[in-house]
């Protein structure tokens, strides 16, 4: 316990020819000591990951393919936002951009594969706020920067973000408040969150000295000693950085090479998406709170997602079921049975739409399609598209045809039922 105090209160420095030994400030003791125990929970939650894996996983050789089940928090705001909200939220910022990229490539490649013609569509793209906080003037790289000054501090950071980043539209600073001077917004997918910059910059650093980290290593539990055997090399690697000027193994820039590997990985995988949606702040099973349940599917990028697919062809039936289940307005169209009084050019087209769409006629399923909406379609043949193996419409279209298609049932009905009467 005596050389584990000693360690959190005092540092010892080296030079090339002496070494002393200097007493820590209070506060800087306590930066040590809750750097200590995150490095230690750290340490400890990965060696305990690499071990449940090892015990569970499969010999390498059965193991080409894995399902893999990644949990995360979503958009985090709050009163006072700090570096670990920070963080949260970068991390929300690049799993949105894979969403989204998701989502308006699944329907590039199914009009691609398909041979639907289709325009660019646009839709609201986050690389910006990306830029913003892992360029190399981001606010990673500053926040970095900052660190290894001699006199950094929290102001200056903020101060140099605002004179570097203050004409980027996803970048603001508080006009009025005492935190102001410590306080900046960044305008993330899921909206603006103002962060309190205050003790970024020890947060950041979260370093343990060298002390403490031979200590840990010369530790009786074995569990502690495994954990710490490879700090020595990276503890040196982080002095020799902050020595030559440049930042540190810092606790961002280590988030931000996780964060790469993780969209590496999933980069690398067929990604399926669960949205769980909270419906009401009072856990009833009966209750719905629609404002809240429409923020939180803007937020997760599924109104966006909507509004991608809407942009082209939101509708869409296989060939086979479109015959099948509108067949019956080209046999209205053509006078066979309910007549609509329908001019004798749209008769005409009704009757080739029939002699394509049934099996006597033997056409193929396209020209089927084809004929049918020609017969019964809208006029305007840019609100549909025929593809190798579905019908596509614009909304409202099938909405329509559908509409149409009850009505004709119920005039059946009804004349059915005159007639038994």
């Amino acid at each position: 316990v005596a050389t584990l105090e000693r360690a959190l209160v005092t540092r010892t420095i080296r030079t090339r020819n002496e070494e002393f030994t200097k007493p820590l400030t209070p506060a800087a003791a306590e930066a040590t000591r809750d750097a200590l125990a995150k490095e230690l929970y750290s340490r400890v939650f990965d060696w305990l990951v690499c071990k449940i894996c090892a015990a569970t996983a499969a010999p390498p050789k059965d193991s080409e393919r894995f399902v893999g089940l990644l949990d995360i928090f979503g958009f985090e705001s709050f009163a006072i936002n700090r570096f670990e909200q920070f963080c949260i939220n970068y991390a929300n910022e690049k799993l949105q951009q894979k969403f989204t990229h998701d989502v308006f490539k699944a329907v590039q490649q199914e009009y691609s594969e398909e041979g639907i013609p289709w325009d660019k569509i646009e839709f609201k793209d986050n690389a910006p706020v990306l830029a913003l906080i892992e360029s190399k003037l981001g606010i990673i790289a500053m926040l970095n920067e900052e660190c290894v000054r001699p006199k950094g501090s929290d102001e200056n950071f903020v101060s140099k973000l605002v004179s570097v980043h203050k004409a980027d539209p996803a970048f603001a600073t508080p006009k009025l408040g005492k935190l102001r001077e410590v306080q900046f917004s960044v305008s993330h997918y899921a909206g603006a969150v103002t962060y309190t910059a205050t003790g970024w910059l020890e947060r950041n650093k979260d370093s343990i000295s060298n002390d403490v980290v031979d200590l840990m290593r010369k530790a009786s539990n074995d569990v502690v000693s495994e954990v710490f055997a490879d700090q020595e090399q990276g503890v040196a690697e982080g002095a020799d950085a902050a020595k030559g000027g440049k930042a540190p193994n810092t606790v961002s820039t280590k988030f931000r090479n996780s964060l790469k590997d993780l969209m590496d990985t999933i980069g690398q995988t067929s990604t399926q998406y669960v949205r769980c949606i909270k419906p009401n702040k009072n856990k009833s099973p009966r209750e719905v709170d629609s404002a809240m349940v429409l923020e939180q599917l803007r937020c997760a990028g599924v109104v966006e997602a909507i509004r991608i697919s809407r942009a082209g062809f939101p509708a869409r039936m296989p060939l086979k079921d479109f015959i099948h289940r509108f067949t019956i307005l080209a046999r209205a169209i053509a006078g066979c049975r309910f007549g609509c009084g329908s001019t004798p050019a749209a008769q005409a087209k009704a009757v080739t739409a029939l002699a394509a769409a049934l099996p006597a006629g033997g056409g193929d399923l396209r020209e089927a399609c084809r004929a049918l909406l020609a017969a019964a379609g809208p006029e305007d043949t840019q609100q549909y598209e025929v593809g190798r193996t579905r019908v596509y419409f614009k909304s409202g279209v099938l909405e329509l045809l559908e509409e149409r298609r009850s009505m004709l049932l119920q005039a059946a009905a009804t004349e059915i039922a005159r007639r038994v009467r």
